[in-house]
C-alpha cells in the first residue's frame, strides 16, 4: 500500500495480518483507496485475543469475578464535563514559584547571598498571602463530551482524536470513502 500526504507525517506503519507495510510520504498532496481506508477504519482482532468468559489465558476453567454482595452500574450513554481553571490563583502562583526555586538555586550554590534570601522570603510570603484567595475564580475553556458506547470524545464538539489518524480520516473523507 503506498500513500502520499503532506509533509506534517512523517512515517505511518499500517499493520496487516502478514505485516507491517511502510507509507512513504511525498510533498504532491495526499490520495489514498478506499480498501486501504476500510483497513485503517477496521479494527482486527488477533485469534485467541478475545474474552472468554470462566477461562485463563491457558485455557483453564477459573471461577466466575461476580460474587454475591455486589453491585451493578450502569455507566450513563453520555459523560460530559467542563473544563475550567482559575487563571488569577494559577498564574500568580506559578510565578511566585518560579520565583521561589530560582532564589533557592542561588542560595544553594551562595548560602550567603542576602540579595537571594530576601527573594526568598518574599516570593514565599506572597505566596502564603494569596493562598485562599482567588480560589473561587474560575474561567471555563472547553467542554468534554465521551459518548461511553462508542469511546467518542469531543472537546467544544470536535473530535479528540491523534493528529496522524486525522490526516488519513481527513484524506479518506476528500477521497469519498
Amino acid at each position: 500500500m503506498k500513500l502520499m500526504v503532506s509533509a506534517g507525517l512523517a512515517l505511518f506503519l499500517v499493520s496487516g495480518g502478514a505485516g507491517a507495510d511502510q507509507v512513504s510520504v511525498g510533498q504532491a498532496g495526499g490520495s489514498i483507496s478506499r480498501t486501504d481506508c476500510q483497513a485503517l477504519a477496521t479494527n482486527h482482532t488477533p485469534a485467541g485475543v478475545e474474552y472468554q468468559p470462566g477461562v485463563d489465558v491457558h485455557g483453564h476453567a477459573v471461577a466466575p469475578a461476580d460474587l454475591p454482595g455486589g453491585f451493578t452500574y450502569n455507566l450513563p450513554a453520555k459523560v460530559e464535563f467542563d473544563i475550567v481553571v482559575n487563571p488569577i490563583n494559577y498564574g500568580q502562583r506559578t510565578l511566585l514559584q518560579q520565583q521561589i526555586a530560582a532564589a533557592q538555586a542561588k542560595l544553594a550554590q551562595n548560602p550567603s547571598d542576602t540579595a537571594s534570601q530576601q527573594q526568598l522570603a518574599q516570593a514565599q510570603g506572597q505566596l502564603a498571602a494569596i493562598s485562599g484567595r482567588f480560589d473561587n475564580t474560575a474561567m471555563p475553556v472547553g467542554h468534554v463530551s465521551i459518548d461511553t458506547k462508542t469511546g467518542e470524545a469531543t472537546l467544544n464538539g470536535q473530535p479528540l482524536i491523534g493528529s496522524q489518524a486525522q490526516i488519513l480520516t481527513d484524506l479518506c473523507r476528500k477521497s469519498g470513502y
